[in-house]
C-alpha cells in the first residue's frame, strides 16, 4: 500500500542541510533526494549527477553541499513497488501544484488530455505536458504514466525506453494502482533549518 502526503512550500522556502543517495535499479541508477522528513527530489542520474545535486540545491537554496547519507539505501525498491508512507517536499504554486497533486492519483496509463481534463482544466493539455516534464519527484508522483492520446508512450524525461520499461515493469507486477491516501499540506516560506536533518 502506498500513502503520499504532499507538502507544498514557496519558492522562497529553504532547506539549509540536504542529502541524497543513489540506488541501483535495473531501469538505472535512481538519485533519491531530501531532508530528515521528506523526499525533494527522485529521478535517473545519467551521467550527470553533479549537475542534478547543484540543481537541487538551488531549488532549495541550500547553504551547504548536498552530503551522501544512508537514509535512503534500500527505498528505491519500496519506491518501484509502491509500497510504504513517504513525505514529498515540492515547490510549486497554482496551475503546477494542480498538476502534480494530479499526478499523485494517475493509476494507470492516461492521455495529457485526459490529465487536464482531471485536475478541470480541459483546455491546458499543453500547458500540463510542460508541467510534467518538471516534476522533481518521478515514480511516486508517476509522470511515466502520462502518454499520448493515440497510445503511444511519448516523451519522458529520462528516455523513451525507460518509460517504456517502467510501464511494462508495473503491468507484469499489478502495480497499476493509485495511493491509498493522499494528504496535502501547504505552508509558507519558512527555512528548513539543519536541526531538522539527519546528523
Amino acid at each position: 500500500m502506498l500513502d503520499l502526503t504532499l507538502s507544498f512550500r514557496d519558492k522562497h522556502t529553504k532547506i539549509q542541510q540536504l542529502h541524497y543517495a543513489v540506488e541501483h535499479t535495473t531501469f538505472g541508477n535512481l538519485l533519491l533526494a531530501g531532508n530528515a522528513e521528506s523526499l525533494v527530489f527522485i529521478g535517473f542520474e545519467q551521467d550527470n549527477l553533479p549537475l542534478l545535486l547543484n540543481r537541487i540545491k538551488q531549488t532549495w537554496l541550500s547553504e551547504y553541499e548536498i552530503e551522501d547519507c544512508s537514509q535512503y539505501k534500500g527505498m528505491a525498491k519500496r519506491i518501484l513497488t509502491r509500497n510504504g508512507k513517504f513525505n514529498l517536499l515540492l515547490k510549486a504554486e497554482g496551475f503546477f501544484s494542480q498538476v502534480l497533486i494530479g499526478l499523485s492519483s494517475v493509476s494507470y496509463p492516461i492521455s495529457y488530455k485526459s490529465l487536464a481534463e482531471k485536475i478541470g482544466r480541459n483546455k491546458a493539455v499543453r500547458a500540463s505536458g510542460t508541467a510534467v516534464g518538471k516534476n522533481p519527484l518521478s515514480l511516486l508522483l508517476p509522470c511515466h504514466r502520462i502518454i499520448t492520446s493515440s497510445g503511444q508512450i511519448g516523451q519522458y524525461a529520462y528516455g523513451s525506453d525507460i518509460k517504456k520499461a517502467l510501464l511494462d515493469f508495473e503491468k507484469a507486477n499489478n502495480l497499476f494502482s493509485a495511493p491509498q491516501s493522499v494528504s496535502i499540506i501547504r505552508q509558507s516560506q519558512s527555512t528548513i533549518s539543519q536541526k531538522e536533518q539527519v546528523d
